[in-house]
């Protein structure tokens, strides 16, 4: 989707399901590609994982969320997202 990226660092936030058959999710948008990993050893819900990113300029800016890897012990690339959410933590 798009959205208004202003300069300076942000927190990536994901609610996601993790379990066996879950992928990496990848994040791109801003400064490269933000990666938060979706295998867990058993299922759980609602997990809150977060990663870091910068933005560089201020710009209109396509976010994309995409599979294109698995954890080595994961059996599948499956993805179970809830919700992803950006917060500026500073300058």
């Amino acid at each position: 989707y798009d959205m208004w990226k202003d300069t300076g660092s942000f927190t990536l936030a994901l609610v996601h399901g993790k379990d066996t058959d879950q992928g990496i999710y990848n994040v791109t948008g801003f400064n490269g590609t933000q990666t938060i990993d979706g295998y867990a050893a058993a299922a759980s819900s609602n997990n809150y994982s977060t990663t870091t990113a910068t933005g560089n300029a201020a710009a209109v800016v396509t976010v994309q969320v995409s599979m294109a890897t698995k954890n080595a012990s994961a059996s599948a690339f499956g993805a179970k997202l809830n919700s992803i959410k950006w917060t500026r933590t500073g300058p």
